[in-house]
């Protein structure tokens, strides 16, 4: 399928897209580093939370273009089934968003991996070592 450039947002990237794709590559460099099941956990939050989550705004942004094309292909008499399928496309993020977040709460739950202490306790039975010389 051909577009015409000028439809191309990837062609005239704006300082709010910049920001989002650094925002998105951020995450996605958290996510290779993460360390404990909190940190996917947080990850995973602003992938899919409820309120500011990526796919639920993504889904929102979807939803209200598939409304704008509706109001336009009724009055145009064009084919209607592209804008149909975007429809199913919204739900799929929705369904996306769900398993995210079950993801997300069993993460949250998972054991935390305790922190090593900077120097280990005494065996049971052993006294801890002197501090103080003896002259």
């Amino acid at each position: 399928m051909h577009l015409d450039p000028e439809l191309n947002a990837l062609a005239t990237p704006d300082g709010e897209r910049e920001a989002a794709l650094r925002y998105l590559a951020q995450l996605s460099e958290r996510a290779s580093r993460a360390e404990s099941a909190t940190e996917v956990a947080e990850i995973l939050t602003a992938v899919a939370g409820p309120a500011e989550g990526l796919l639920p705004l993504t889904r929102e942004v979807v939803v209200r273009t598939v409304i704008a094309c509706s109001q336009h292909l009724n009055s145009g008499g064009e084919d209607a089934e592209p804008v149909s399928q975007l429809a199913n496309t919204a739900d799929s993020l929705l369904r996306a968003a769900h398993q995210v977040l079950l993801a997300r709460n069993q993460a949250a739950r998972a054991p935390q991996k305790p922190t090593p202490a900077t120097t280990p306790p005494p065996a049971v039975g052993q006294l801890p070592a002197p501090t103080t010389r003896h002259r």
